[in-house]
């Protein structure tokens, strides 16, 4: 452990700064944010950085700006193509991949959007909750394909989490109007919806976004 409560810390991917205010299970912290006090989030270890430019100095001592460190950017996002041709699309699912810790118990999940058709989408993306903006995505995601969205805690599931997916089909004749879903996810809901995710095949908690498209039957050739 690199970190005591009172350490002064930045999140590694956003930059926020904040305090470590209590010690969890499965190297996760407790993290008190500058920005609203009234707000503390777990943060897993390895995503904190010592902020210590933030730290008391001594009374007397010579400050000596350090090298400044490169802010590390985020790692881009995965794509995987599914490696079976698609007898019966299911449409655009949202996945929810338990990843446990090294106790076996799930603190987060990988989030990911899987494009069960033969048709390629500009998507907006975003999920919320009362507390927070968890995740917010603009892309694009090609036929028979589960893009990587990012991470979502297991409390996230206490602050009725909401997900917002609008998708623009693109087609050989141009872009369709869009299409837009918003889901409200329970906790009971959540988790009964384990399944073995297309493309990914693997277990995970999923939700149909949107499976009905103008022109359905995918009558207009993807790109």
């Amino acid at each position: 452990m690199l970190y005591a409560i009172g350490t002064k810390v930045r999140l590694r991917y956003t930059g926020e700064r904040g305090t470590i205010t209590g010690i969890l299970d499965g190297d996760m912290l407790q993290v008190r944010l500058d920005s609203d006090p009234d707000i503390e989030i777990p943060a897993f270890e390895e995503d904190l950085l010592r902020d210590e430019a933030a730290e008391p100095v001594s009374a007397g001592a010579k400050f000596i700006q350090g090298k400044q460190e490169k802010k590390p950017e985020a790692p881009p996002a995965r794509r995987l193509q599914s490696q079976y041709k698609i007898l019966k699309p299911k449409g655009l699912q949202l996945a929810f991949e338990p990843m446990p810790g090294r106790d076996g118990s799930v603190s987060r999940y990988k989030v990911w959007l899987l494009n069960d058709t033969l048709s390629e989408f500009l998507m907006e993306f975003d999920l919320f909750t009362h507390a927070r903006d968890v995740l917010s995505v603009d892309d694009k995601i090609p036929a028979s394909t589960a893009l990587e969205l990012g991470d979502f805690l297991s409390d996230d599931l206490n602050e009725a989490p909401e997900a917002f997916l609008r998708v623009k089909r693109i087609t050989t004749a141009g872009v369709d109007d869009p299409i837009e879903h918003t889901l409200k996810i329970k906790p009971k809901q959540f988790f009964n919806s384990l399944l073995t995710a297309p493309i990914l095949n693997v277990l995970a908690y999923q939700f149909v976004m949107i499976d009905k498209f103008d022109q359905d039957d995918e009558r207009k050739k993807a790109i």
